[in-house]
């Protein structure tokens, strides 16, 4: 009897005890709860104190807003974007107002012996076309021809634009003798994003190809490089507001080419 009496107290007095953990269990857990509540709350208050100062920037500056991208897929296009905009860019008497600002710096980049063989005389007599027709659909069309001519002056310089299509069979030679067939003095440049040669000689015999850039006439050039340095070299230059802000979203679509 006095043992089971004993069990009975020791029962009770680990059941008292346990009650007791139990409430200072929950007791400690909702200090720290409430602790680490204030916390968090300072936390989110840091947050929001700063994605109200990065809102109130935005509303500002817009620094992600971009026409490129906004308006579906047309960074990537070719035809429709870059040859259009590289045209009117390399037009001194493009839409862009800024003279021949853009067109100078395109010479000074591709690193031509006599520059001045290129160098209109007299600017309004520059003609900028893109899809050019050469007259003949077997030879097909120049993306972008920059042509010249006066009394003293006849040049051209040819742009084969190339961003995500595939060269066609013998595309450069066919351009070379077009261009041949008609100017003493031209260039055919061959851009690509990142300035990897034609495909040789699907597109250009190799000798050929050797010939052309030894002499400078076949010019390789990169959007990553002779055309983002284009723009970095000139931006600060655009007397237009409106002008820079276009030419500084066009300089975020190419680097991402």
């Amino acid at each position: 009897m006095l043992i089971k009496t004993k069990l009975m107290e020791t029962t009770s007095q680990l059941i008292a005890f346990f009650e007791k953990y139990k409430d200072y269990n929950l007791h400690v857990t909702k200090q720290k709860i409430i602790s680490k509540k204030e916390t968090y709350k300072q936390l989110i208050h840091g947050f929001e104190s700063i994605n109200s100062t990065i809102a109130n920037y935005e509303k500002q500056v817009a620094s992600t807003y971009n026409i490129f991208w906004l308006l579906k897929n047309i960074y990537k296009d070719e035809t429709r974007t870059h040859s259009p905009f590289l045209a009117d860019l390399l037009n001194i008497n493009g839409e862009h107002k800024q003279k021949d600002l853009f067109y100078n710096q395109f010479l000074s980049l591709l690193n031509i012996e006599e520059k001045i063989k290129f160098t209109p005389t007299i600017p309004h007599l520059q003609i900028v076309e893109i899809e050019k027709w050469t007259g003949n659909d077997s030879l097909g069309r120049l993306d972008i021809l920059i042509s010249y001519f006066d009394k003293e002056k006849r040049f051209a310089i040819a742009i084969e634009n190339k961003i995500y299509a595939e060269d066609q069979p013998k595309q450069l030679e066919r351009y070379y003798n077009y261009l041949k067939s008609l100017y003493d003095n031209f260039l055919l440049v061959y851009l690509t994003p990142h300035g990897h040669k034609p495909a040789i000689p699907y597109s250009i015999s190799n000798e050929l190809y050797e010939e052309l850039t030894k002499n400078k006439i076949l010019i390789l050039a990169s959007y990553d490089k002779e055309i983002s340095v284009l723009i970095e070299s000139t931006i600060e230059q655009i007397k237009a507001q409106k002008v820079h802000q276009i030419v500084s979203q066009y300089l975020e679509i190419i680097k991402s080419l």
